[in-house]
């Protein structure tokens, strides 16, 4: 899944159409009352979509447009919420086994950092217009998910 393409590109566009189809979703996303973006959780391959009003970044767009605003990976300690471990590849050349210092030798000085009591809980870099959001595990200090989203404009 090339997830920097597809990042913007409307519910209706053809690869989101045949992505969906791929994750066995038989419907069209649309956002619930009361939510703010409509979530697939395909937990069989580890991952979820979300979709946002494409207003958010085009405010000439109709309301009722979607468009793909990131993508969640999710690694082996998310079994415990009913996903399988994702067994694609993941963007950037990340792996689930990186520590937060292998994954900064790899990606370079990240964007932002989040730490809690000195532990690296995540890191932010920019890749092509996007952030990838990368959170790593208490338990292993490994890469437990990552997440790719295209910024809010403004």
């Amino acid at each position: 899944m090339d997830v920097f393409s597809l990042l913007g590109c409307a519910s209706t566009d053809s690869a989101i159409v045949e992505l969906l189809g791929q994750c066995n979703l038989d419907r069209s996303p649309k956002i619930a009352a009361g939510h703010i973006e409509a979530r697939f959780a395909v937990k069989a391959l580890g991952f979820d979509l979300n979709f946002v009003p494409a207003q958010l970044f085009d405010p000439t767009s109709p309301p009722a447009n979607l468009v793909l605003s990131n993508v969640l990976f999710f690694g082996p300690e998310y079994a415990q919420y009913g996903y399988a471990p994702f067994g694609g590849v993941l963007p950037c050349g990340l792996t689930f086994s990186m520590t937060a210092e292998q994954a900064t030798a790899w990606m370079g000085a990240p964007s932002k950092t989040w730490e809690n009591d000195g532990v690296v809980k995540s890191h932010r870099w920019e890749r092509q217009g996007r952030h990838v959001l990368v959170q790593y595990s208490k338990l292993s200090k490994t890469i437990k998910a990552v997440e790719v989203l295209s910024p809010k404009p403004g």
